[in-house]
């Protein structure tokens, strides 16, 4: 089992080795605080940079929120949309949401709760998209285990059918075993001749 202390090491030495996701982590860890590690704001923001240019989106969001709070870094609006903007692009939720709040507030844009909601509404209809796809789903497979079910009782019925056809034509047919139409009938319904 490895300890705490172990596993921190090893993000950070994934991290130095160019570990985006390891990058992301440490970044986090250094903006936080906690699990044995100390709130560096710098060294968070040297690793947010460093997954944020490999196309992190979680990292570019955190980016964002450290321009737009001036935590770490000069407060600057701007360079915090910029970087909300880029991890908004690819549909991430912390860089809609930061990008949405400063629609809301008029951080550094024209004020806009309109633009603020419609943000995130590209992601939203991800999400109803998904979930419209989900209930046609759950219901053509309905439909089709309704169909299933009427089929077996159709099927069951024309079986009785079938069968009660089949035992009457060889009841007649074994009282009047010379009649050629008898042996044309069991051929059709795969029976045999009794003899």
């Amino acid at each position: 089992m490895h300890s705490q202390e172990d596993v921190v090491q090893y993000y950070m030495y994934s991290a130095e080795r160019g570990d985006v996701g390891a990058q992301l982590v440490a970044g986090q860890l250094h903006y936080q605080g906690g699990h044995g590690v100390r709130q560096n704001v710098a060294e968070a923001f040297r690793y947010f940079d460093q997954a944020a240019q490999m196309g992190d989106a979680n990292a570019m969001a955190y980016l964002g929120e450290m321009y737009a709070t001036g935590r770490g870094v000069p407060q600057n609006n701007n360079t915090a949309r910029t970087y909300y903007e880029r991890s908004a692009a690819k549909h991430n939720a912390h860089g809609l949401n930061g990008l949405g709040t400063l629609y809301l507030h008029g951080q550094g844009i024209a004020k806009d709760p309109k633009q603020a909601f419609a943000v995130s509404a590209p992601f939203e209809s991800e999400e109803k998209k998904k979930k419209k796809k989900n209930e046609r789903e759950r219901e053509r497979e309905e439909e089709e285990e309704e169909e299933v079910k009427t089929k077996a009782n159709l099927s069951g019925k024309q079986m009785r059918e079938h069968h009660g056809l089949i035992f009457n034509c060889s009841s007649f047919c074994l009282l009047y075993s010379s009649s050629s139409s008898c042996s044309r009938m069991r051929r059709r319904a795969g029976t045999r001749t009794r003899s």
